[in-house]
């Protein structure tokens, strides 16, 4: 829009063209015209405000994953790297923050998003570096069939594919929601992963080490699975195993690797890290190898867009366990 609109509310005309099938088709196209009215608001911060972040989070993912599949269609030779980067991830968050979000001062002038958005920029990271856009799914069956089933999925099914949800167990049938990322892996732990498909259950090497509790807690999460698993067509795939296995890379490849950012901004981003000892979290931090995958801060600045602020990450957590 080049002006403000005056009045309280915008109007807008869609307009659809279908050949209909059967004994209509000798009528040929049809052509329907929908007009919706919506109410505007008074200022941008209300306008922010009234954006359910979630919802635009889904909306922009499938958008990037038509684009991804229309560049895979018009140019296969290119790869999955080109397509990829015509889904134009980062571009969709450019783009919100200049509309919507201040530039900051300094000589990058870097643009930030609002605040109440920071959970749209939370899973734009997720379907840039996840299954859904990134290298996890070597295959392009694998990853076609994967986009089929988000594209027709609705708004809380496709939200849990596009952002896991990590849980450790605390004894007995209690389970704790925990920012996904990768200082989660803590060898005492037992981890359970939504992730829409999919269900991971992690034991940690000292868990499994004392049979009987490594056992209770196995049966604890896989009465979990079930329960997050009723409802849901197809049902997702359970995989259970332990540290240090080839199977657990399934779920260490769909956590965020915050170990690569500052001691600071670790605690910030997962206040439980520290809690830990020096020597307790030294031996945490010396498990992850050395690799290219930006964090979440590293691909905020890449972009360039100031990261959101890390108390916002605690919106990570889904407290509808």
């Amino acid at each position: 829009l080049l002006e403000e609109i005056q009045s309280d509310y915008a109007y807008f005309q869609f307009v659809a063209t279908y050949v209909p099938v059967g004994a209509e088709a000798e009528a040929g196209p049809v052509t329907r015209v929908v007009t919706r009215r919506l109410r505007t608001a008074p200022s941008l911060e209300a306008y922010v405000g009234a954006v359910d972040p979630v919802a635009a989070a889904v909306v922009s993912a499938k958008l990037a994953v038509l684009h991804h599949q229309r560049a895979v269609t018009r140019g296969a030779r290119e790869g999955h790297a080109a397509a990829k980067q015509a889904a134009g991830v980062g571009g969709q968050l450019l783009e919100v923050a200049r509309a919507l979000g201040p530039a900051e001062p300094g000589p990058r002038q870097l643009r930030s998003l609002p605040h109440l958005l920071a959970p749209l920029a939370e899973r734009m990271f997720q379907l840039a570096r996840g299954a859904m856009l990134g290298d996890i799914l070597g295959h392009t069956d694998e990853r076609r069939t994967l986009h089929a089933r988000f594209l027709s999925a609705a708004l809380r099914p496709a939200d849990r594919m596009l952002m896991p949800a990590l849980m450790v167990w605390r004894g007995g049938d209690d389970f704790e929601p925990l920012p996904p990322m990768d200082l989660a892996l803590q060898s005492r732990d037992l981890l359970v992963l939504d992730h829409g498909t999919d269900i991971f259950i992690w034991v940690g090497m000292e868990l499994s080490m004392d049979p009987p509790r490594a056992a209770e807690g196995q049966a604890a999460a896989a009465a979990l699975s079930q329960r997050l698993s009723r409802g849901r067509f197809p049902q997702p795939v359970v995989r259970a195993f332990r540290e240090g296995t080839s199977m657990a890379r399934y779920m260490v490849a769909r956590l965020a690797p915050l170990h690569k950012d500052p001691a600071q901004e670790q605690e910030a981003r997962f206040p439980p890290v520290a809690l830990l000892g020096r020597e307790a979290r030294a031996a945490l931090q010396a498990k992850f190898l050395p690799t290219d995958e930006p964090s979440f801060s590293e691909w905020m600045y890449r972009i360039p867009l100031l990261p959101t602020a890390p108390d916002t990450f605690t919106l990570f957590m889904d407290k509808a366990i």
